[in-house]
């Protein structure tokens, strides 16, 4: 389940101001270890910072896969090529 920035950031301001973290995760349906990720991760920041925060992950998630399909690719490459030589 997805969860918007605006409740990201909602949840982490109510325990901030002394709301219990089992009845906050027991009344929005989220783990604890859901919950203390995202303190971990957004304290502080507003939901369009979490907001930025969460699309450069899934970037970087990207990213780092096309990486790894062009390095199989260019070693699939080097290794035709030393087999012509």
């Amino acid at each position: 389940m997805k969860f918007e920035p605006d409740l990201i950031q909602y949840l982490l301001e109510c325990h901030q101001n002394g709301a219990n973290v089992s009845k906050l995760c027991e009344a929005y349906e989220i783990g604890e270890s859901t919950f203390y990720d995202w303190q971990k991760k957004f304290h502080g920041m507003k939901a369009d910072q979490i907001s930025r925060m969460i699309d450069l992950e899934s970037e970087n998630r990207k990213l780092k896969g096309d990486l790894k399909k062009s390095t199989k690719l260019l070693t699939g490459a080097k290794a035709i090529i030393k087999k012509k030589h």
